[in-house]
């Protein structure tokens, strides 16, 4: 429609709706403003599934993409803030995975033709369901210290604007539109994540060097489709999408380190409408001879500054001294922690709750249990409130009683209550 590609559209849908839902956004409503886009999307959605293909389906999927923007805007604050660096990277790393693993499973089995609508389907009611029931206490943080634009900010959109640059290119390449090139790209998806997994896991700066991949993975894919070497093309193509693990996860560890909400909406405002043009210009130059040449050129380019800024990205980034956190240090200190939780699983508590109970057992008053996990002394406490209740019991020297372990040495404490130790 409109000279333009439906998935164009609707990216314009999503981006439009990222954009209008997050600059309604506040501190107090994006909660509820969380599930208004839900509904939204949801509004969008049902109609889809029984109205033919027509003027009709193509309002209700713009309705739908629409929503879906306002949800992953907002739920862009919890990958920024509530998340750790290591949710971050094996989040991403499971988009990666899920992607590959549908295209395999598209194209090497045969699968009834409702399979892949009801696989999509059921990502976006999951989507839907999870922004629905976000609670305003979900975004009470402390934003202490926070607020500035770094060096290392710019450095990271740099990251994410080529990502998708390359990506909206990527829509138009002859190779990944040939027969069986799901089950090729597919299983280089795959396997690029598994390297993902053991290069974190062997080398401090992993990072650059996914970096630095995923700008040798795109100029090599689309030489390859200019040179009519398809099957080679979709064989790098995995690579190419490691392109997705390293702006989403660099944007959000960004974030959490440099970013207020006020920030984070800035951000948000420069990254989000400027995917529309990134996706609409491609279209025009689809068909035509210029789109290998400028998406060869264009890749080669961001390659050539990203090298030119590699003293850049080492000073204020990948050296920089908080980026200890990027690395393998992280992963250690959250399985530790996730162990340490581990004994609660059978309480029905929240993930909060769970480490609450860990830094209490730790010796750690409402305070410091606060600073540490980053929100207000208020909604420690009420989460604290929370534990007690789900726990059965009314006061600190019970929870030591309970789970003794690693509260050696503060069995001395008074009792307190929850009411007390607020006071």
């Amino acid at each position: 429609m409109f000279g333009l590609k439906f998935i164009t559209l609707g990216v314009i849908a999503f981006g439009l709706g990222a954009t209008v839902f997050f600059s309604l956004a506040s501190l107090r409503n994006i909660a509820w403003l969380s599930r208004v886009a839900s509904l939204l999307a949801l509004l969008g959605f049902f109609p889809n599934l029984f109205v033919p293909d027509g003027a009709a389906a193509f309002v209700f999927a713009t309705v739908l993409m629409a929503g879906i923007g306002g949800c992953v805007s907002l739920s862009s604050y919890a990958n920024g803030f509530v998340l750790n660096n290591t949710e971050r990277f094996l989040g991403a790393i499971l988009i990666l995975l899920y992607s590959g693993v549908m295209r395999v499973i598209n194209d090497l089995f045969f699968v009834p033709d409702f399979f892949m609508p009801a696989v999509m389907a059921t990502v976006a009611i999951g989507l839907i369901l999870a922004s629905f029931l976000c609670r305003a206490t979900d975004f009470d943080l402390d934003y202490t210290g926070r607020g500035r634009y770094s060096e290392g900010v710019w450095l990271v959109l740099f990251v994410f604007y080529s990502f998708f640059v390359t990506k909206s290119l990527g829509l138009h390449v002859e190779a990944f539109h040939q027969p069986h090139s799901g089950l090729v790209t597919g299983v280089s998806i795959i396997t690029a994540v598994l390297l993902c997994l053991i290069v974190q896991m062997a080398l401090n700066r992993s990072v650059w060097t996914m970096c630095n991949v995923f700008f040798i993975a795109t100029i090599g894919c689309y030489a390859l489709n200019a040179a009519g070497a398809y099957t080679l093309a979709n064989a790098v193509y995995g690579f190419k999408e490691i392109g997705m693990l390293v702006a989403f996860y660099l944007i959000g560890c960004v974030t959490n380190r440099f970013s207020d909400f006020r920030m984070h909406k800035q951000l948000l405002f420069l990254m989000m409408p400027a995917i529309i043009p990134i996706y609409i210009i491609p279209d025009l130059l689809s068909g035509t001879p210029l789109l290998y040449p400028v998406a060869i050129g264009i890749s080669a380019t961001l390659f050539a500054v990203f090298l030119l800024l590699s003293p850049a990205f080492s000073k204020h980034l990948f050296s920089a001294a908080w980026s200890e956190s990027l690395n393998l240090a992280d992963m250690a200190e959250t399985k530790k922690q996730m162990e340490q939780t581990a004994r609660f699983e059978s309480f029905r508590l929240t993930q909060r709750e769970k480490e609450v109970a860990v830094l209490l057992l730790q010796g750690m008053e409402i305070k410091q249990a606060a600073a540490a996990l980053g929100v207000k002394y208020d909604t420690a406490n009420f989460h604290i409130k929370n534990l007690y209740k789900k726990l059965g019991i009314s006061r600190r020297a019970e929870l030591f009683a309970r789970f003794g372990a690693d509260g050696a040495g503060r069995h001395d404490l008074p009792p307190k209550s929850a009411d007390s130790e607020a006071q």
